[in-house]
């Protein structure tokens, strides 16, 4: 479930990342290109389904430790509900524009709520799966060299925005390294 989950998830996050590159461009200047009949500020309101892929790909990583022992539970309990914040704040951050449109802009809006949850929430996000990748590389779900692109990953989905292709190209290498690990680890 986990692979499967990060696989959609980082798939899905860098279509999302070409489309606001095509719509916004590279710089902080907004192009305002429309895509598919689609603005950049649309296409942000689709994060939430990678976000909450990354969601449930996290829950099956918890699922696959047999015993997550205190620190891996901890870790995993604030990762999910900082996801969710994080996840929520994105939707209040972009559901409020309308379609296809480009007549109020994003700067128009400020941080506002949604922007707000998410800068509060992201930081916890990355510390806590600091925390839940330990645990889980101590249970060998994880390899340690790969655990980091967890917390790398959501500092990404925030810190680095206009959407980038960081957190789409890590969750592709973390389904690889779920999905390697347990083809070695059954031989």
């Amino acid at each position: 479930m986990a692979t499967l989950a990060l696989l959609i998830a980082g798939i899905s996050w860098l279509i999302i990342w070409w489309h606001q590159h095509l719509t916004h461009g590279d710089t902080a200047f907004n192009e305002e290109n429309l895509v598919l009949g689609l603005t950049w500020m649309d296409s942000g309101k689709v994060l939430v389904l990678p976000l909450g892929l990354f969601f449930v790909a996290i829950v099956g990583l918890y699922w696959s430790m047999s015993q997550p022992g205190l620190p891996g539970k901890v870790g995993f309990a604030v990762s999910a509900g900082s996801l969710f914040a994080v996840i929520a704040g994105t939707a209040l951050q972009f559901w409020g524009f309308e379609w296809s449109s480009y007549e109020e802009e994003f700067e128009d809006q400020a941080i506002g709520v949604g922007g707000a949850l998410q800068a509060a929430a992201t930081p916890v996000l990355a510390l806590s799966l600091i925390v839940f990748g330990v645990a889980l590389g101590r249970r060998r779900i994880l390899s340690t060299w790969i655990a980091p692109a967890l917390p790398i990953s959501a500092l990404a989905t925030f810190y680095l925005t206009p959407t980038n292709p960081f957190p789409g190209a890590l969750w592709l290498a973390l389904a690889g390294a779920v999905l390697w690990r347990a083809q070695t680890c059954r031989v």
